[in-house]
């Protein structure tokens, strides 16, 4: 007798009842196709342990999808025709930019012409919304945990100019802050340089956390039987990088690297060579959704801060300028990993030499002996030359030295694994550090490093502070009460951090959440009253029942207040 056939596992939906394998199906593809994008699906990679990579296809190409472009129009709201107005004439209504709009689109304009980069524009507006969509808000399309922090990461995508010991440094470093700042991080998403080099630490590690790769759609591999899915189809992706002076530049292809979790790919038109670096204004169109979203609501009901956000350099070449300057250009900071050679070593050689110009110093070089002392690779690919790389570092410079956010710190900032250890040289906390020069009041910087559980950051915070918010410290101090962090607590308290009394009891008991603690016999405590979830200090049940928080708090009490 042939064996029963196996059990069919029941999938369960989001409210916990048995669903339907075919109503689910139908379901996912009806979503599908209500999502503004060209494309969505999912990617399975046979090489990675990590779960299917969900991605979306951003139509920017002027030139095709005329029925869609109408539909965009239509659905353009009043902030982004308001943004397309200098475009056409001011004084014009919006229903006119709007009828205008459609009239462009009814024919495809010339490559390159004015209507046609005024069509691209539109796109990238109403893309922009798009994008929100997809990463915010409670109907978010993708529905990812929300972070605290985001880490951008760009760089190299040939060999970087690493030693071992410089690649642990920036694996270990960029995995601790992720993993302090419950951060997302985002890449170019190709499966080299950098970009691979991440991906794999997120593998071999076990940190999880969301990893976005933007990347041209036009330099995909596999991108064609990508095209032929239906809306919302798992797709196993077997796409293998292919450049070199064999393949013809329009076709040369990079595969998507397999430890990334979503990808945002960019479709602006362009083939092969021609689409690298194309996707740089909409990632950074999708950092700044991201940075400017509400994730939530803390336990007050109050929205919770935005995401701060840094921009890691690791090597890389012209497209790492431009992402550079992109980043500087949204007033936000950005990390150069020196050692990494390439680009990021160029920054820092400019940045040095300006001083030397601005001190008239003997070594100091003229802008032309320094670019020719970098030895480029000529011809640079899109029509990149050494006056344009000159000009951009040189606009780098000038907006790095920028001192923003609440502390006023540059936003361009260097680190080498050769600099002095013994000054705090360590990259995870330049990262910590330069997130928080990306938050405008010192309170929310506190809030962030509360939250972190770090008191060296805290009390630089608060040390180089002009701001004394005694309702926001004491908010703060709550906080920290209640994360049970003793060396936060004591960093706050040497502020003067106050709050109420009931507060502090409060605290206590939610803290110890539901013991009982006999208090008649100390040092004993009934360890059969204690909660699965008990602080660490109840785990023995002969510890001394005053934990670890109470020892740091002076005991003098003065009108309901702990001075």
């Amino acid at each position: 007798m042939p064996p029963p056939p196996p059990r069919m596992r029941k999938l369960r939906s989001s409210s916990g009842r048995p669903s339907d394998p075919e109503n689910q199906t139908t379901n996912r593809k009806k979503t599908a196709r209500e999502v503004p994008f060209r494309q969505v699906g999912t990617l399975r990679f046979a090489s990675s342990k990590r779960m299917p990579a969900r991605w979306v296809r951003v139509d920017l190409n002027p030139r095709t999808n005329r029925e869609g472009m109408l539909k965009t129009i239509s659905e353009l709201d009043d902030a982004s025709l308001e943004a397309l107005k200098p475009e056409f004439d001011p004084s014009l209504s919006l229903d006119d930019i709007q009828s205008r709009l459609k009239a462009l689109v009814s024919s495809a304009p010339a490559e390159g012409s004015k209507d046609d980069k005024v069509i691209a524009n539109m796109l990238e507006l109403a893309s922009t919304a798009a994008l929100r969509s997809l990463v915010a808000g409670e109907g978010s399309i993708w529905n990812l945990p929300p972070p605290s922090a985001l880490i951008s990461v760009t760089g190299g995508a040939g060999s970087l100019l690493m030693t071992d010991k410089q690649k642990l440094v920036f694996r270990r470093s960029l995995l601790s802050a992720a993993k302090i700042t419950n951060a997302w991080i985002m890449t170019g998403g190709t499966n080299a340089g950098v970009m691979n080099m991440v991906g794999r630490m997120l593998q071999e590690s076990s940190v999880e956390v969301p990893c976005i790769g933007v990347a041209a759609w036009g330099i995909v591999a596999e991108k064609e039987k990508m095209e032929k899915l239906d809306n919302g189809r798992v797709h196993d992706y077997g796409g293998t990088t292919e450049l070199g002076k064999k393949t013809p530049k329009e076709q040369h292809r990079v595969a998507l690297d397999p430890n990334h979790t979503h990808f945002v790919l960019v479709d602006n038109g362009r083939e092969g060579e021609a689409a690298f670096g194309s996707e740089i204004d909409l990632r950074s169109a999708l950092e700044t959704c991201i940075c400017t979203s509400s994730f939530g609501k803390d336990e007050d009901n109050n929205p919770l801060p935005c995401p701060p956000m840094v921009l890691l350099v690791v090597g890389g070449g012209p497209n790492t300028l431009d992402t550079v300057k992109a980043t500087l250009n949204q007033s936000r900071p950005v990390v150069v990993f020196v050692d990494s050679g390439g680009a990021a070593k160029h920054m820092r050689d400019w940045y040095d030499n300006t001083d030397l110009q601005t001190k008239k110093a003997p070594g100091a070089k003229t802008n032309e002996q320094l670019i020719a002392s970098f030895k480029l690779t000529l011809p640079m690919p899109n029509n990149w030359t050494e006056t344009s790389y000159m000009e951009t570092l040189i606009e780098i410079d000038n907006l790095g030295r920028q001192k923003r956010g609440a502390m006023k710190m540059p936003q361009l900032t260097f680190f080498s694994t050769s600099d002095d250890v013994s000054s705090g040289n360590d990259l995870d906390m330049r990262i910590l550090t330069s997130l928080l020069s990306d938050i405008e009041t010192t309170m929310n910087g506190v809030k962030l490093a509360v939250s972190w559980g770090e008191p060296a950051i805290i009390r630089t915070q608060l040390d180089e502070s002009k701001e004394h918010d005694k309702k926001g410290l004491a908010e703060v101090f709550e906080r920290a009460l209640k994360s049970n962090n003793a060396a936060v607590v004591e960093a706050l308290i040497q502020y003067n951090a106050q709050v109420g009394l009931y507060k502090i009891l409060f605290c206590f008991w939610a803290c110890v959440h539901e013991s009982i603690l006999l208090f008649a016999h100390p040092p004993f405590v009934s360890a059969t009253h204690l909660p699965r979830h008990r602080p660490h200090y109840l785990h023995n049940p002969m510890c001394s029942p005053d934990p670890p928080l109470l020892h740091c708090i002076p005991h003098n009490i003065d009108h309901g207040n702990i001075v």
